[in-house]
């Protein structure tokens, strides 16, 4: 992960004209593409199920039975397969499994309270839930720009956990963050805060709860950043990546942003456009 950030750091700065040119090559499937492929993969695991592709970022599959269609959103999917043109094949795997472990659903148990586990996500991430959705899910608001979502740890997928659900398992709201923090130390265990050589530590976990770590208090010490002067900062453009620097590091600082420039609007799973800073308890954005 680190030489990959070192890279795209560098291709940011020195070759931002690279991306364009390789689409516009026709090395990359479009979007509209891109979900007429994953419109095939999913009818052919789901031949009873009729899919509709509503926009070139979402299709609509309905199951027998049930005039009610499941919305799929396709913009994690295709940003992940445009990062890596070559893994095609897996990300339309992958998501599609995903896809359908979610709509098929799970009834959770006592048992599975272990599996519930926070993730940051910026506010944009609620912009294509309805109403109801927004009433039922398990969420809270957590800076200016983030939120964190609590979530079902599925074995190919994560489902967002549901308030009433919850209440029947016998967690109540208030005790919710506690519960899925605690969840994520037993992930975190495996945490490490690695020197890039370029003036910033990367944490480095699993790939899927690096952000998530910002949650956990334990981890903000100065002791795991020793070579960095002033206040912890933290960049985290998307759910695997978070960059911590020191705030008196105005060369590095400006090297960042840079990136995040450039690269934010093509990351899948984006989180901040900016820096967090550590204040002693708890982050706060920065700048």
């Amino acid at each position: 992960m680190m030489k990959r950030w070192i890279g795209a750091l560098l291709a940011a700065l020195l070759c931002a004209g690279c991306c364009c040119a390789s689409v516009a090559e026709g090395e990359l499937l479009s979007p509209k593409a891109f979900a007429g492929r994953m419109v095939d993969v999913l009818a052919e695991a789901q031949p009873d199920a009729r899919i509709e592709q509503v926009s070139d970022m979402e299709l609509n599959l309905y199951l027998p039975d049930n005039d009610e269609p499941y919305r799929l959103g396709l913009q994690n999917s295709y940003d992940t397969y445009r990062a890596d043109p070559a893994s095609l094949d897996a990300v339309l795997a992958h998501y599609r499994d995903a896809f359908l472990e979610t709509i098929q659903g799970t009834a959770m148990d006592a048992a599975d309270l272990q599996k519930l586990l926070p993730v940051v996500r910026h506010k944009s991430y609620l912009d294509g839930w309805n109403a109801e959705m927004l009433e039922k899910s398990a969420f809270e608001e957590w800076t200016d720009s983030l939120i964190i979502v609590y979530i079902w740890d599925l074995p190919s997928t994560v489902r967002v956990a549901q308030r009433d659900e919850l209440a029947g398992l016998g967690v109540s709201f208030d005790a919710l963050r506690e519960l899925a923090c605690q969840n994520l130390r037993g992930l975190a265990a495996g945490v490490s805060f690695p020197w890039t050589g370029e003036a910033t530590y990367m944490l480095q976990l699993d790939g899927m709860y690096e952000s998530s770590c910002l949650l956990l208090p334990e981890l903000w010490n100065r002791e795991n950043f020793p070579t960095i002067q002033g206040d912890i900062l933290v960049a985290v453009p998307k759910r695997d990546e978070v960059l911590i620097i020191g705030s008196e590091d105005l060369t590095m600082r400006g090297m960042i942003k840079l990136y995040l420039k450039d690269q934010y609007d093509k990351m899948p799973y984006p989180v901040l456009n900016g820096f967090l800073r550590w204040n002693g308890e708890d982050f706060e954005e920065f700048e």
